[in-house]
């Protein structure tokens, strides 16, 4: 380091601290909310226009004020025994400390009593945006024990948008939390499948290693604004192609997520998928469709890597019998033979086909 800025640093320690008056603390939160960034105000007990300004470091939840601060801006210069108070007052999150006292020593700083970060208002219940076919919605709430003159604002439950908006003093502070929901009657809702998928009503099949597109339908008895649709695809399928700027992501070890926003009373959205490489047997797989937090929809998808054959009627039982079948060779010259109760089975390939398995 050059010698003439090591001096330039060493006066500037040794002058600053004499001059200089600052008032630091910690602040700890009651819930999982941090107490970074957070602002916190510092002021003198008889006058809050005297006041200082700092924000909560997120390296260790402290905070220093400068009360050097307040002289430039008002003309008044803090002195030994004074009592300056520090808060946190946050409206836009809900939250606030309630205010702790301190008595200013000559020193060059003072450590404060310890904030606590509270919530003032906790809507409860409802706890979803989207209602399907209730006649009534709980409502729970939850308020900080600093907090009083709660009220509760509610128009009539209605069809389609509602608002609760609660309010409460704390801390001589008004506080406001307001929650929008949406109740609809009902909804139908239809998951359509490309021309690479089997048309099978009761489980859509499609070969490994294969592209298809799922489309997504629905029709709302009322509008509703910003809510989500999710869709839950199994995380070993390949996603492309999503359609109204729906999002992909990778949610947990079985499914990813594609996200849509979903605002008026109908949709359709649409996506890409690859099926996965399987094994000679054919897997089934799970997709879930959820709206908010309601499902509306799962649907099996089997993966098959053979071209599947007709399964052989059970008479004496009423049903189909699935009996795997191991075969080294199937070709034009040598067909697949199977028997079965007086009934001959032959199957021709043009190609040859070794070591595969079927069912039949």
């Amino acid at each position: 380091m050059d010698t003439k800025l090591k001096y330039i640093i060493l006066l500037l320690l040794l002058t600053s601290p004499a001059s200089a008056k600052f008032i630091c603390g910690e602040v700890q939160s009651t819930d999982s909310m941090s107490p970074s960034w957070f602002e916190v105000k510092t002021y003198l007990a008889t006058n809050e226009n005297y006041f200082s300004n700092c924000q909560v470091s997120p390296a260790n939840n402290r905070y220093c004020c400068d009360l050097d601060v307040i002289k430039d801006r008002t003309g008044y210069q803090w002195k030994s025994g004074d009592i300056f108070k520090t808060k946190i007052t946050d409206k836009s999150s809900g939250y606030f400390a309630t205010p702790k006292n301190l008595t200013l020593s000559g020193e060059g700083y003072d450590v404060a009593p310890t904030l606590i970060l509270e919530k003032a208002i906790r809507i409860i219940q409802p706890n979803t945006t989207l209602t399907i076919s209730e006649s009534q919605i709980p409502i729970e709430l939850n308020f900080s024990q600093s907090c009083t003159n709660q009220t509760l604002s509610q128009a009539n439950l209605a069809l389609g948008k509602n608002i609760i908006t609660t309010l409460a003093i704390c801390n001589n502070e008004i506080f406001t939390e307001n929650k929008t929901f949406f109740l609809i009657q009902n909804l139908t809702f239809q998951k359509q499948y490309s021309e690479q998928f089997s048309k099978n009503k009761n489980k859509p099949k499609i070969r490994s290693d294969a592209e298809g597109t799922i489309t997504l339908q629905a029709r709302l008895s009322h509008e509703v604004e910003g809510i989500q649709l999710k869709e839950y695809v199994p995380s070993s399928w390949e996603i492309s192609n999503i359609s109204n700027n729906g999002v992909a992501q990778f949610s947990t070890p079985q499914y990813n997520v594609i996200t849509w926003q979903v605002s008026g009373d109908n949709f359709t959205f649409s996506y890409q998928i690859k099926s996965p490489k399987i094994k000679s047997q054919p897997e089934e797989f799970v997709f879930k469709t959820q709206l908010d937090k309601n499902e509306i929809n799962e649907a099996k998808v089997e993966v098959y890597k053979f071209i599947p054959l007709p399964i052989t009627p059970k008479p004496y039982l009423g049903g189909w019998c699935f009996n795997p079948k191991n075969f080294s060779k199937v070709s034009e010259a040598f067909p697949l033979i199977f028997k079965d109760k007086g009934l001959t089975a032959a199957l021709y390939s043009s190609q040859p086909i070794e070591q595969s398995a079927f069912n039949l």
